[in-house]
């Protein structure tokens, strides 16, 4: 008879938990994060000390810090899907037309995560920032992949793929920052695969205006039927 798994691992979570705790802490010396985990100090040494061997965290006095180990390893997951080569420069491309922050999202664990992100001339900056993951109901492009996917119900709304097919965007106001107003389409190909979102987000007395959200909704879905065909037909 097969063994049932032994999940999780607890030495694994742990040094997932202190790999958390130095990306929120900005880097932490081993007795503070063992008084946050509730850990004994040896251990959280020997952990730190065998990612610093493998080079995923670096030493700097007393404090322990991520390397930029992990930003090799995020690259490779992004460059890993080559339609995305497509879509980078249409954020860029937004972004500085309409002054705004654009972002690319996919959807990855039930969680809308930012592949891309531009900021124009006017854009809000945010804490947001590549890597970050959002809830999908918290977000326009969370909502929106939430719709277009298969068995998204759980999370998405029936209006939300109503209101796709008959505008083919979503909007949200204020729902994952106070004050920042988002606008989001599908970017798809033409068998109707789900690539991801893109977004556009400002401040919500400029995109409130009905005529601005207009004009920025035709925008993304130009780019989006541009790079619908792009992504099917191109070999990148």
């Amino acid at each position: 008879m097969e063994r049932s798994p032994n999940v999780p691992v607890r030495s694994v979570e742990t040094t997932l938990s202190l790999l958390g705790q130095l990306q929120e802490r900005d880097g932490a010396g081993v007795s503070e994060l063992a008084s946050e985990l509730n850990i004994a100090k040896s251990t959280v040494h020997n952990h730190l000390r065998t990612l610093e061997r493998h080079e995923y965290v670096v030493r700097e006095d007393d404090e322990f810090r991520l390397s930029f180990r992990f930003l090799d390893l995020g690259n490779h997951v992004r460059v890993r899907e080559q339609e995305f080569d497509l879509v980078q420069p249409k954020v860029r491309e937004i972004a500085n037309e309409t002054g705004e922050t654009c972002q690319f999202f996919v959807r990855e664990f039930d969680r809308a995560v930012i592949v891309f992100m531009e900021h124009g001339e006017q854009a809000v900056k945010t804490k947001t920032r590549v890597g970050t993951r959002i809830q999908l109901d918290q977000l326009a492009a969370g909502r929106v992949l939430a719709a277009m996917e298969e068995g998204e119900n759980d999370k998405g709304d029936d209006s939300d793929s109503a209101t796709l097919a008959t505008d083919g965007y979503l909007v949200t106001d204020e729902a994952y920052i106070k004050g920042l107003h988002a606008i989001a389409v599908p970017i798809t190909k033409t068998d109707d695969e789900v690539v991801g979102a893109l977004s556009v987000a400002g401040p919500a007395h400029r995109l409130r205006n009905e005529e601005y959200e207009h004009n920025i909704a035709d925008l993304l879905l130009n780019v989006s039927n541009e790079l619908e065909l792009n992504v099917s037909y191109s070999r990148y």
